[in-house]
């Protein structure tokens, strides 16, 4: 943004042609002088700045598709940007149209920016897709929700149908042998009355002996079926409430489910793309993400592109020819240090010899008479010899 802001303030053309070389990796004092290359620099100057703009543009829109936050998605995008421009321009300056260029280094440097302009492209092409497929997808997005909603009740009813159905059988045994001791009580009763009318077995009409006793099984029946009723009813109502509460927890669940996922997410949007692609027979909406992939991905090696199609020779001879002259000055340099330090030690040497003979001419005399002092001595002590030896190394050690 720094060098745009320079760009932009720069009043003669001469200083916008320096910034935009020096944005290309090129050497202002040098491409000057080579009217093709300069052209070509300046393209490719041109080209690099509006690659970093978007990068930062495609990167900001990218990370505010995933986190949906302007305060991040906007510095993110920007330091994307920035780590393009400059990754680009390392590249492009360290590139020259020459043999020893294109080495395994070069390869591999080429390589790494061409995987990374696929990658970007990769990233970056999906949030263009879901933008000009944005109802489609949002359509199959919320298809895809209401079958994940379906598959989730589905689950739901399968994990709690053992403990439903537990609680079912037992209510329905209750409520079955309720119903029959009720049948059983209404046929005593039933029994009893139509003795007294008459139209019972024994055919006596009015309250007799025979009717006295049905009455009596009829009383029997009724007060059993409302002992066991109420026995019965309150394990009922207990097993109805905990049914109550095993469906209220599975609407809860859905529920819950259901507002959370709601809303239509990154994620969601990918699946519902995907989804579209295998509904999708023409092999069209495919066809024209890997086309959308290519032209980001192209767009992003357009700098690095552009610098392999111009051959900038002028330019790169000129760099040789500097190369060559400072390689050549260095090695005179050399030549000359190992040169000085040759005659160093010669001349060192020599001065050291002279040094040695003048010292050993001028302590000749000397020591001859210390020599002859030491022996006169040695004469008079009358000491071994080995004494004389110690004491001759002793004093005339040098």
């Amino acid at each position: 943004m720094y060098t745009i802001q320079l760009f932009i303030m720069s009043e003669t053309q001469e200083e916008k042609n320096n910034i935009l070389w020096t944005v290309a990796g090129f050497k202002k004092e040098i491409i000057k002088d080579c009217k093709a290359d300069a052209h070509h620099a300046t393209m490719i100057g041109v080209l690099l700045i509006i690659v970093g703009i978007y990068a930062a543009i495609a990167w900001t829109l990218f990370f505010l598709s995933v986190i949906n936050n302007f305060f991040f998605a906007i510095p993110l995008g920007i330091f994307m940007g920035f780590f393009i421009f400059f990754l680009d321009r390392a590249l492009i300056a360290s590139l020259a149209k020459t043999k020893q260029d294109f080495s395994l280094r070069f390869l591999i440097s080429s390589g790494f920016r061409i995987l990374l302009a696929l990658l970007i492209g990769y990233v970056l092409a999906e949030p263009v897709v879901n933008a000009i497929y944005s109802k489609d997808i949002e359509r199959e997005a919320k298809f895809l929700i209401n079958k994940k909603n379906s598959e989730l009740k589905t689950q739901l009813e399968t994990e709690y149908a053992k403990e439903i159905t537990n609680l079912t059988t037992k209510k329905n045994t209750l409520t079955n042998e309720l119903d029959r001791l009720e049948e059983t009580a209404q046929t005593a009763s039933d029994a009893f009355l139509k003795e007294i009318d008459g139209s019972g077995g024994s055919g006596n009409r009015g309250y007799k002996t025979i009717a006295k006793k049905k009455e009596q099984v009829s009383i029997d029946k009724n007060n059993e079926y409302t002992k066991l009723q109420s026995l019965y009813q309150p394990k009922i109502e207990n097993i109805d409430l905990q049914i109550s509460k095993l469906e209220e927890q599975i609407t809860k669940d859905y529920n819950n489910y259901k507002e959370e996922t709601s809303a239509i997410g990154p994620l969601l949007q990918s699946e519902a793309l995907q989804s579209l692609k295998k509904k999708d027979n023409t092999n069209t909406l495919k066809y024209k993400h890997w086309l959308l992939l290519a032209i980001l991905a192209l767009i992003e090696l357009s700098a690095f592109i552009v610098k392999l199609i111009y051959t900038t020779k002028s330019y790169t001879s000129k760099i040789e020819t500097i190369n060559i002259e400072e390689q050549n000055l260095h090695q005179i340099q050399q030549e000359i240090t190992l040169e000085k330090q040759k005659l160093y030690k010669e001349v060192a040497i020599k001065n050291e010899h002279q040094l040695m003979h003048t010292f050993f001419d001028e302590t000749e005399t000397k020591g001859k008479e210390k020599i002859k002092e030491l022996v006169n001595n040695w004469k008079t002590e009358r000491h071994s010899l080995h004494n004389l030896w110690l004491q001759f190394k002793r004093n005339f050690r040098y």
